[in-house]
């Protein structure tokens, strides 16, 4: 549990902790300062009775939470121009184009019934941005801004040090296999895309979807269905090596990133994964069988940047379902 403590109290971020009927349980300096509201007066009352939160924004909110215990894993909000999670108004000395303060937020579980808010003031990155927008249209200069606030969030596990470990596993796994979660994919991928410009070698990548994986979850039960991605993710690491990085990307879809890997030893892995799945996995028991389609796609040969890779794997991979599922399928036969 995370209490009020001077390491809370030096950060310079907003730390807020609410249960699930929004009742403040955690208040930092911080809030104190930049809200006006202090940590007697917050600890115990509801979020919107301080705020005066719109209908739609409460509901967002509330929505967010509710996920975010659900899956037991972070959900983000990212800056953008007057979109804000938290209406604090900026002091008029700022001189600044935004009457309220713009923001990145991290809300992270904390208990079954509580989250932790971790609130990053991203206004004179906005102020920047709006400057930028004015003088260019640039879409690259934008980009990189884009990805400037991105890479703030990954600073959140040096906030905290007494929860730096928990916060990383929870910002970097799938609380539920285990496996890397997108933030994780996005950094190894930019890392083995420059290791393969440096050393002129392939970066392979599998994006593996489970074939009418609903039906399980429909007829068994989610538990069920739990359970099963469980045993899936455990046989993707017999598969695969060490030094390659599994990637749960949503619901029952897979990501396999194959460093030093070519087009060949690429599709190898990927008939290989076809093969393990092909047996019946005993859950509670119950006999289940599952198959899947999987797209391969190989960088350089088939994709010039990272974002492209995905494209060209994602390609293939509805090439290989429309085409009767239970397939590989790799991006130079579309």
């Amino acid at each position: 549990m995370i209490e009020s403590s001077p390491l809370l109290n030096a950060v310079h971020i907003g730390v807020v902790i609410l249960d699930n009927s929004l009742s403040i349980k955690t208040w930092n300096r911080w809030m104190a300062i930049h809200t006006g509201i202090s940590s007697d007066k917050a600890i115990n009352s509801k979020l919107n009775d301080l705020f005066n939160l719109p209908k739609k924004q409460l509901l967002a909110l509330r929505r967010r939470i509710k996920t975010t215990l659900r899956l037991k894993s972070p959900t983000f909000v990212v800056a953008s121009a007057e979109q804000y999670l938290l209406p604090i108004q900026l002091p008029l000395s700022n001189n600044s184009n935004f009457s309220n303060m713009q923001q990145d937020v991290t809300i992270a579980p904390h208990s079954e019934t509580e989250v932790l808010l971790l609130i990053y003031d991203q206004t004179p990155l906005m102020e920047s941005r709006k400057r930028e927008a004015a003088k260019s249209k640039d879409l690259s200069s934008l980009i990189k801004n884009a990805n400037k606030t991105i890479e703030k969030l990954k600073e959140a596990e040096t906030l905290l040090v007494q929860q730096r470990d928990l916060i990383f596993y929870q910002a970097n796994y799938d609380q539920l296999t285990g496996l890397a979660n997108r933030h994780l994919f996005q950094d190894r991928l930019a890392r083995h895309i420059k290791e393969s410009n440096r050393n002129d070698t392939s970066t392979s990548l599998l994006f593996l979807d489970l074939d009418n994986f609903k039906t399980v979850n429909d007829t068994l039960g989610h538990d069920i269905g739990d359970a099963a991605l469980i045993e899936i993710s455990s046989i993707l690491k017999n598969s695969t090596r060490e030094i390659d990085t599994l990637v749960r990307f949503g619901g029952d879809e897979f990501l396999v990133l194959l460093p030093q890997t070519d087009e060949a030893n690429a599709l190898y892995v990927a008939r290989k994964i076809l093969s393990a799945l092909s047996s019946k996995i005993k859950i509670k028991n119950q006999d289940i069988f599952i198959t899947s389609s999987i797209g391969v796609a190989t960088y350089p040969k088939d994709a010039n940047s990272a974002e492209d890779l995905i494209m060209k794997a994602d390609r293939a991979l509805y090439i290989a379902k429309s085409k009767g599922k239970n397939q590989v399928f790799s991006y130079k036969e579309s």
